[in-house]
């Protein structure tokens, strides 16, 4: 094992594979920030290119495509508001409201060194922990994935506690569009009303376009300022040594919950950003804070979708299953170049997949290293003027809807979601209660379906296998949690007044 290492350690560091995977580090970070590509589209792109290249070489690329879009989807979530991909929603809530503060480049910061230490533990659980997670993944059936798209829905109730009436309305509608298209058992059309673009349902891409990017636009024009009204002269590249130390520990807990997520087929960063910002929230002195520009806001999603970037991979390389929607395409990309996932990989090609295992690490390098210093580029997004900024954004964003099937409907969506948007944003209800519930619900119901068929139509296979029942009892707990502890300060406040 420690040989593999090394020598994929000696592949990995050759001079024309570091090169391809700094120059994918850098292009996933430029797609990233482009609301709407998403790092799938980008590797597909890449993947014929990768076939003039020795397969290490080209899978190494690509892993770098797939990384650095991850992150560079909170360069746009934090100084806009508009997260780059669905993974970055949560980024947006603290990150974005630190940038209006005028600290945008602190906000950048926290999240390029929060994806760091996430993409580290990532890298190396691909690199030495891969049978014991691809282990795990096999205990996931469909009862399991229903139990944590129900504990993903349960995150509601505490991200919400200011508003859980209006949290749960927004989760509700989310649910009622998520039925839109062929039913996953019977094939019966609903609410599509006779139109062929919603027999396949609602892609969440346009949606999460229109619905973020539309109302902050709207809410940039009626500003007619730029985001950063403040100029700080000492808002520093770099964060402390004390800052990066009171921010360690979440960082570490938000990658252990993205290398567990992220290693479950489906379940992918967007579930892992929501776990841990609300493990984050729960764990916290001050929970008030959050969504006001703290610290933990940003390191808790940012480290945890990072950490979900690479174990996603774990399925496809040790049992041959795509992990996630970006993990098909490096499926593709084994299979131009003659190599059959799975655990034969390992026996058969080890120089191969050792170096880019090990490759990983050296990525998330270049990936902090990149971040780090193009912080003050980015973040003159923060002083540029909304004449230019809003029209320079509705091109992204409309190509960014179109790219996904290049279909004008999606347009359309985009723009129908970005009025829902903007009357959301009015009235205060949950946008992100809205897209994770639109996300999670279909992967309810065709869980459903799909154990409903192994049971032969019995439900009892839902609570009856230990993986749901302790997903379950956290779901409660999750739930019940917050209100206890509301009325424990509410007695509190109560005595001392008194």
């Amino acid at each position: 094992m420690l040989e593999n290492v090394l020598n994929g350690l000696i592949v990995a560091l050759a001079p024309f594979n570091l090169f391809v995977s700094a120059l994918g580090v850098a292009l996933g970070i430029i797609v990233g920030a482009i609301p709407g590509l998403g790092p799938s589209m980008a590797i597909s792109i890449l993947v014929p290119v990768t076939f003039v290249m020795a397969p290490e070489s080209g899978m190494l690329m690509l892993l770098g495509v797939f990384c650095g879009a991850v992150y560079g989807g909170s360069i746009t979530a934090i100084l806009l508001r508009v997260p780059g991909t669905s993974a970055n929603i949560v980024t947006a809530w603290d990150g974005h409201a630190m940038a209006r503060q005028g600290y945008p480049n602190k906000a950048l910061a926290y999240a390029v060194v929060a994806s760091f230490v996430g993409g580290m533990l990532s890298a190396l659980a691909l690199l030495l922990f891969s049978p014991l997670l691809a282990t795990l993944t096999l205990r996931f059936g469909p009862p399991e994935y229903v139990a944590l798209a129900i504990w993903g829905l349960g995150i509601i109730a505490s991200l919400e506690s200011a508003s859980l009436l209006k949290g749960v309305i927004s989760a509700l509608l989310g649910l009622l569009v998520g039925t839109i298209g062929l039913d996953p058992q019977t094939g019966f059309s609903r609410f599509t009303f006779g139109n062929v673009n919603l027999f396949t349902g609602i892609s969440s891409v346009p949606v999460l376009i229109g619905i973020f990017c539309i109302p902050e636009l709207v809410a940039l024009a009626r500003a007619g300022t730029p985001l950063r009204r403040v100029e700080r002269e000492q808002d520093p590249i770099l964060l402390r040594w004390s800052e990066f130390k009171a921010a360690f520990p979440t960082m570490l807990r938000g990658g252990i919950i993205g290398v567990i997520i992220g290693a479950l087929p489906a379940a992918g960063g967007t579930i892992a950003g929501f776990i841990a910002y609300d493990d984050a929230k729960r764990r916290s002195r001050h929970p008030e804070k959050f969504g006001t520009g703290i610290p933990e806001g940003i390191c808790a999603p940012e480290s945890a979708n990072n950490g979900a970037s690479a174990s996603s991979l774990i399925p496809l390389i040790t049992l041959g299953i795509p992990g996630s929607a970006a993990a098909v395409p490096f499926l593709g990309a084994l299979t131009i170049h003659g190599l059959q996932p799975g655990p034969l990989l390992f026996e058969n090609t080890p120089k191969l997949i050792y170096g880019f295992l090990a490759g990983g690490l050296i990525i998330q390098v270049f990936m902090l290293l990149l971040g780090q210093f193009g912080a003050p580029w980015f973040a003159g997004v923060a002083r540029t003027s909304p004449a230019v900024l809003i029209p320079v954004i509705t091109v992204f964003a409309t190509v960014g809807a179109y790219a996904l099937g290049s279909n004008l409907f999606d347009v359309a969506l985009m723009i129908i979601a970005g009025v829902l948007g903007t009357l959301m944003r009015h009235y205060k209800f949950s946008a992100g209660a809205f897209v994770l519930a639109l996300i999670l619900g279909p992967l309810v119901e065709s869980n459903i379906a799909r154990s409903l068929a192994i049971s032969y139509g019995s439900w009892s296979i839902l609570f009856t296998r230990p993986i749901p029942l302790v997903i379950y009892a956290l779901t409660l707990l999750m739930i019940v949690l917050p209100n206890l502890q509301q009325r424990r300060r509410t007695r509190a406040e109560n005595k001392a007044s008194a």
